[in-house]
């Protein structure tokens, strides 16, 4: 789960410059602030956790080192003139707390959610960010170590008037070793892999076709949890429509009464943990790097 380091205003001179907010680590600190729980606690997936999660980076942890990458560029932007101002993190947590998103991995899950919401996404958090100002040309390079406009003889590599390879976002990243956030890691390759296995087990179609049965008794039709939303499109904009929402709940009984939801999370936490057992060493290895990453960024004052 990626964070993105955003680009946000910047003025040259003395002016005081703005430290990014808290960091907000796991546990109840978290839940304060509108995380949401790495593990369902409510609903069909209540309680589910894969076996590759122990190897993904959670929302939480995301934010840690984005906080902390927020600060040392702040301080980087200091050291070369500039007042930077990073944007504010955390104001729109996502829905789950995991690449697993294991409320809606097969599916909407949590039936007081849906009665609500429908299909549509609950809103999470309440604030509304700022406006990102425009940054100069030369407030740009030094943040990220590229011109937005390259003049003869501009350095894209880094060193010119001092400004780090990378820029200072760059260094920040590099001071905290969390390269690794740029990239596509292998628990997440893993992870999008078993569910693709799991949904060619002959167990987890013969279940599939029980609950497109029970769909089809209550006047719907799909033919599995993830093409619902093909034959009942959901209600357009931000509302969900009474027929949208009477669909989810149809959705969410017949998986119950199924057991749909416990028959794919059994299938695939098998397939995963055979996953895991061929590519312990890189698994560990990225494991290894996040815990780096997180001990440094929680230095970082």
């Amino acid at each position: 789960m990626l964070i993105a380091f955003s680009v946000a205003s910047c003025s040259g001179g003395g002016e005081k410059t703005e430290e990014a907010g808290p960091a907000v680590s796991s546990g109840a600190a978290a839940q304060q602030a509108g995380v949401p729980p790495k593990v369902p606690v409510s609903g069909l997936a209540k309680g589910l956790a894969l076996p590759l999660e122990a190897y993904l980076l959670d929302y939480s942890d995301s934010l840690q080192i984005e906080r902390a990458q927020q600060r040392l560029a702040v301080s980087c932007m200091a050291r070369l003139g500039f007042s930077y101002h990073p944007p504010q993190l955390g104001l729109h947590p996502p829905a789950s707390a995991n690449d697993s998103n294991m409320p809606r991995r097969y599916g909407i899950s949590d039936r007081a959610e849906a009665q609500v919401w429908g299909y549509h996404v609950p809103p999470r958090g309440t604030q509304s960010a700022p406006s990102a100002e425009q940054i100069t040309p030369a407030e740009h390079e030094a943040l990220t170590g590229s011109a937005q406009a390259p003049s003869p003889g501009a350095t894209q590599g880094g060193g010119k008037n001092g400004i780090p390879k990378g820029g200072c976002v760059g260094q920040a990243r590099r001071m905290l070793n969390a390269d690794f956030v740029e990239t596509e890691t292998e628990a997440s390759k893993l992870n999008r892999e078993s569910l693709d296995k799991m949904l060619q087990d002959p167990a987890v179609e013969r279940v599939e076709r029980q609950w497109s049965a029970c769909m089809k008794s209550k006047g719907y039709r799909a033919g599995t949890p993830y093409d619902v939303t093909d034959t009942n499109p959901p209600a357009d904009g931000d509302t969900p429509s009474k027929k949208e929402i009477a669909v989810a709940l149809a959705d969410i009984d017949c998986k119950a009464s199924t057991g749909l939801i416990a028959k794919m999370f059994a299938v695939e936490s098998g397939i995963q943990r055979g996953l895991i057992e061929d590519h312990q060493l890189a698994l560990n290895d990225e494991r290894k790097k996040i815990d780096a990453a997180l001990r440094a960024s929680a230095a970082v004052k």
